[in-house]
């Protein structure tokens, strides 16, 4: 009988047991499904996203690099036309001198000793001109009154001839002697900057032997080979905007060859730099693109968008139908065309003014709603400026 008593007193504990958790659960249940915090669980569920409408172009440009080396337009070595000592360099390397200024001066000294002597001689050649004069005029006289022979006339008269002719030879040696003495004077030939110095004083140069180094002060010029046909992309007089160590300068086309390299099969461009050497130096690289346009429907896309699909192909994600703040996403399969730094230029399933969700593609599958919102404007603005 006691044994009875208590397995019923321990079934009905297990009774009331069971019973506190079943009513423990459903009351946990009863809170999880309230009505106001079962839209909180399905709002916190919906995933922001950036989206951009996907606009149609009619086609996209390729840039072509090709790079050249700066130069000056004119360069010298300057020397003397004559040997001799030179006394004076007035320049040095890097100074910037103007046309006709002294660069360097030859010692002179002989020069001026032979032009010396050379006036003594027209000196005495013009006295004895005029003694051939006066005797010549006297002769002549005494040959009309028949108390002179012709003989004599005519001694006195080809010997006055033969002085002016010997005058006239001084008169050439003492000029000659005068342009040396001017020839003894180096200037410069244009405006220019002294590359390099490359004598002294004190050194005897020969004809011809370097004085200094000359880069024409005024716009370089740049020589471009553009191979291929993109040569067709070129015109004498367009201007075009050089790298030159990162730095954008003009550069207007001054000619183009009418002949293709052997070997590179490239037509050399001349450009003049609408700069001068200021900041850019004899050497420095200088880099020319020309795009090459290429007519095929597409869009532009940033990289972010893009997802890897089957085949060869990518996969972007659209937001349609859009229900308020919220849509649905769909997917869309794409053909990589071109490719840039931070931008694709792609074609497919996708239409004109989709909206592209451009970020946080790896969070995303197709039908998934998602609440959308506007790119960043300079993303947009970035991918636009490129497109232009």
């Amino acid at each position: 009988m006691r044994q009875s008593t208590k397995g019923r007193l321990r079934r009905g504990l297990a009774t009331l047991l069971v019973g506190g958790v079943v009513l423990v659960g459903l009351g946990g249940m009863a809170r999880l499904t309230a009505p106001g915090d079962e839209v909180a669980t399905t709002e916190e569920r919906v995933l922001s996203v950036a989206v951009m409408p996907a606009n149609l172009v009619p086609g996209y440009a390729v840039p072509r690099t090709f790079v050249g080396r700066i130069e000056a337009r004119r360069e010298s070595r300057v020397g003397f036309e004559l040997p001799g000592l030179v006394t004076e360099v007035r320049v040095d390397e890097g100074d910037i001198i103007r046309k006709h200024q002294v660069i360097a001066r030859l010692d002179t000294d002989q020069l001026e000793l032979q032009r010396q002597r050379l006036v003594g001689q027209r000196t005495e050649l013009k006295a004895n001109i005029e003694l051939a004069r006066a005797t010549r005029a006297r002769q002549e006289m005494l040959t009309k009154q028949g108390h002179s022979s012709r003989q004599r006339f005519d001694e006195a008269r080809f010997g006055e001839a033969a002085l002016l002719g010997r005058l006239q030879q001084v008169d050439a040696d003492i000029a000659a002697v005068a342009l040396d003495i001017e020839k003894s004077t180096l200037r410069a030939p244009f405006d220019a900057i002294v590359a390099v110095r490359v004598v002294d004083e004190g050194t005897v140069v020969s004809v011809g032997h370097a004085i200094v180094d000359l880069l024409e002060d005024s716009y370089p010029e740049v020589r471009i080979g553009v191979a291929g046909d993109a040569i067709a992309a070129i015109a004498v007089g367009q201007t075009h905007a050089l790298d030159v160590r990162g730095r954008e300068v003009p550069a207007v086309v001054r000619s183009v060859l009418p002949v293709r390299d052997r070997a590179t099969r490239s037509v050399d461009v001349m450009l003049t730099l609408r700069a001068p050497f200021n900041g850019i130096r004899r050497g420095d690289l200088a880099r020319l693109q020309i795009d090459r346009s290429i007519a095929e429907p597409g869009y532009w896309l940033p990289l972010t968008a893009l997802t890897e699909s089957v085949r060869g192909l990518w996969a972007v994600y659209v937001a349609d139908a859009a229900d308020g703040e919220t849509a649905v996403l769909e997917r869309r399969e794409l053909e990589v065309l071109h490719q840039e730094a931070d931008r694709v230029f792609v074609r497919g399933t996708l239409a004109d003014g989709e909206r592209v969700v451009v970020g946080g593609r790896h969070r995303l599958v197709p039908g998934q709603r998602v609440r959308v919102a506007p790119a960043p404007d300079a993303l947009i603005a970035a991918l636009e400026g490129k497109a232009r």
